[in-house]
């Protein structure tokens, strides 16, 4: 557990974790098409959706492996292998928005990369300020959050509207709606 840093279980059946696949492939917009970035270890709650829902509607499922990717190994992976959809802890995913912001506009080559879902923790607005200065503002970004006890993500926030410019950046960014069962 993130919050007592002491292991914990929590029993899935099969008829919630089927439903959580479905709600998870509409807020990913996952299609077969897609190939999902499995970024998780196996022993943390964020493996279950970021492979259950891609593999049930026929998308690809890229593993990440072992080793923890720095900015450039991971924008690398985007292109090398056609990441289409990420789900990354709100930590890592701000690390990288500052690092892509911060990177040279002809060195901007974000593959075929359209959403991108940071989960865990606050999103910080200054983190999608550098999202947008990175030129990611045509990728979607999800900012999620749920326990485990909620079979993962519970609640989503869209982004578009601070990325776009139609809503200002908040002091602190919204954590979204409710989804369906929660």
């Amino acid at each position: 557990s993130g919050s007592t840093g002491k292991p914990k279980g929590i029993g899935i059946n099969h008829a919630t974790l089927a439903e959580h696949s479905q709600v998870a492939q509409g807020y990913f917009g996952l299609t077969r098409s897609d190939r999902m970035l499995q970024f998780s270890t196996i022993n943390f709650d964020g493996f279950v959706e970021q492979l259950f829902p891609a593999l049930t509607c026929g998308a690809a499922v890229v593993l990440r492996g072992p080793e923890l990717w720095d900015s450039a190994t991971f924008l690398q992976a985007l292109q090398t292998h056609g990441i289409t959809i990420a789900d990354l802890p709100t930590a890592y995913w701000h690390m990288l928005a500052q690092d892509f912001a911060r990177l040279p506009e002809g060195q901007r080559h974000y593959g075929a990369l359209r959403q991108v879902q940071a989960t865990g923790e606050a999103m910080p607005p200054d983190g999608v300020q550098a999202w947008q200065d990175a030129g990611l503002s045509h990728v979607k970004l999800i900012n999620s959050y749920g326990p485990t006890e909620t079979v993962i993500t519970s609640v989503v926030q869209d982004c578009a509207a601070y990325l776009q410019g139609d809503l200002p950046l908040p002091a602190q960014m919204p954590i979204g709606r409710p989804l369906a069962g929660r």
